[in-house]
This record gives C-alpha cells, structure tokens and sequence, in this order.
C-alpha cells in the first residue's frame, strides 16, 4: 500500500521553499495514528496558516509528478491514452481519498469525458484546499502524459466566483466557470482517447525515476544485463522480442544471445526477471485486478499471467498478495 498520500512530498518541499518551520507538524504528524487523510489535513492546515497562500492546494497539485504515486504511478504512466489513465486513476481513488467509496464519477457523454467530485473532504478550516489539490493535480498528470498544453480543457465549480477568481484561472491555466451546477473537470473525448505518443515514455524523468527503483531491486548484474533490463522496463506495450533488442543495440541476434551467454544469461531470463519485479511490485502496492496486472506486465490474459508468475515465485499471484498483506 501507499504510506503517504502522494501530496504530502509536495507539501513538505513548499514549506522549505518558503522558510517555513517544518518541525513543528513533523513532530504533530509522528504522533498522529490518525487515517493518511487526516495526516494530509493536519499538514495542509499548517502549511496555509502559516503561508498565509490560500491557493495552495493549486500550487501542490500543480506540482506532483506522477511519480509521487509510486507503483501506481508506473501503471499510470503505461496507459495508451488519457481515458485509461483517468479510468485507472478513479479505479484507485482510495490513494487520495480512502472513504467514502467512489467520490468521483467519469462521466462520457458526446465529445466530452468529465471528471466529477461527487463528494470532496469537508475541511471547514480550508474548504478549498481538497477540492482544488484533486482538480490541478488530475491536469498535472495530463499534461505530463500528453505533453501538450491542454487548450480544449475547462473546469466547472459550484463555489461562488472568488475575488482571486483571475489568479486562479491563470494558475491551472485553463478557464474556469463559478455557481455551476456540478465540480468537475472537461476535457475534449477525442483528446482523452488519442493514443498517447509512446516516445514520451522514454523522455519522462517520472518514468525513469520509477524504473530506476524498481531495478535497484533486481540483482546487480553486468552492464548488457543491465541495459537490457532498462530497455525493457521502458517499453510500454511490454511486447519487445530480441530482435527488437538486438536492432536497438546495433546488434544482430546470434551476437547479443553469444554475450548474454557469456554472461550467464538469456533474453527470457531478463524479460522474465523484470515482469516478476512489476508484477510483485503492483500485488504488493496496489490492489489493481490479476487481469489488469497481467497487462502491464506484457500478458494477454490473467491465466496464462498466473502460470508464469507461479512458475516464477512458487505462489499464485492472489496467494502472493495475501502474505505480502
């Protein structure tokens, strides 16, 4: 599971930014056994009493990466659209809100996909600060997957038209609507259901940062092996054979099998090794479906995904996620 809500990172860099005192709420929060909501409400209060911005929780959403959702994240960042990466998002809802259950809708209807917050936190000392974390962080992770200014997006809000009303429409740089009937977040169908540019994988420093952690945890090996491992990880569709690997190192494929074997190894060994570190990885942090982890691991289907995952751990993967729980 996540530990932290993925703001609390975020929170904590302002206040340094700004010269804040963090040790005070440090000191609050390792006292707290409270859910990691209320943590987030604690910290949140503090940081806008103290900073005086009561537009922080644009400013914070704004600023988290996809990365800071960790392995979730790294499922994220493997959507081949925005639509999927909004249907997963919502799927895992309880990471930013753990109850009630399904506070937000993704509602289709023409030529729009909206996002709608049935039920936001109700923090009378902030009441905007969850509201405006969840709608700037959701255009955040848009725009670090699409890569492009999101011109044909708008957010609708059912609050009153604030004094600041232009500052914060410059801050998430998308118009913004007051005393509408629902909160949420359009965005143009078609855009959402593009195909997202898979070179972008490759240039995400989110994506590399999330790779790079979970091949820490991977035996160290001898520079193809490791290089092999990276070129897999960073495939998106999961689907690269060796010849594929061998064209990308301007090898042919009896030259990289000669120096795998050198090397005490095989591209299926590799391959192997790296969709059982995913896969623990999304059975022990996420509660992502069997079906959608035999995905992101570079499966067809949930069967076929089961037998090599007890081939390669001796479990099946609903038994691994029970005693890793």
């Amino acid at each position: 599971m996540i530990k932290r809500l993925a703001f609390e990172n975020s929170l904590f860099s302002f206040l340094e930014k700004e010269r804040i005192p963090t040790l005070p709420i440090k000191q609050q929060l390792e006292t707290c056994n409270e859910d990691r909501l209320t943590r987030l409400r604690l910290l949140a209060y503090y940081a806008v009493q103290e900073s005086q911005e009561k537009r922080l929780g644009l400013i914070v959403g704004l600023k988290t990466t996809t990365l800071s959702y960790g392995i979730l994240g790294h499922a994220i960042l493997h959507c081949d659209t925005l639509l999927k990466s909004q249907q997963l998002m919502l799927d895992h809802i309880w990471v930013l809100q753990p109850t009630p259950r399904n506070p937000v809708s993704l509602e289709l209807s023409g030529q729009r996909m909206a996002i709608r917050y049935l039920l936001p936190p109700l923090w009378p000392e902030i009441p905007d600060f969850f509201l405006d974390l969840f709608f700037s962080a959701n255009l955040a992770r848009a725009r670090e997957l699409t890569g492009h200014p999101l011109d044909t997006c708008r957010l609708e809000l059912t609050r009153d038209k604030p004094d600041d009303y232009s500052r914060y429409e410059k801050l998430l740089g998308i118009p913004v609507s007051y005393a509408q009937p629902h909160d949420r977040l359009i965005y143009d169908r078609a855009f959402a259901e593009r195909p997202l540019s898979a070179s972008y994988i490759s240039h995400s420093a989110a994506y590399r940062e999330q790779c790079k952690l979970i091949l820490s945890r991977m035996h160290s090996s001898s520079g193809l092996t490791e290089h092999i491992r990276k070129i897999i990880m960073e495939d998106r569709s999961r689907s690269l054979t060796m010849r594929n690997v061998a064209d990308l190192l301007n090898q042919d494929t009896r030259t990289l099998r000669r120096h795998l074997e050198k090397e005490g190894t095989s591209f299926r060994d590799i391959q192997n090794e790296v969709r059982c570190h995913i896969a623990c990885q999304y059975l022990t942090d996420t509660d992502l479906s069997v079906a959608d982890i035999a995905v992101l691991s570079g499966y067809f289907d949930a069967p076929t995904f089961s037998r090599a995952f007890k081939g390669w751990t001796g479990k099946t993967p609903p038994e691994y996620r029970k005693n890793k729980n």
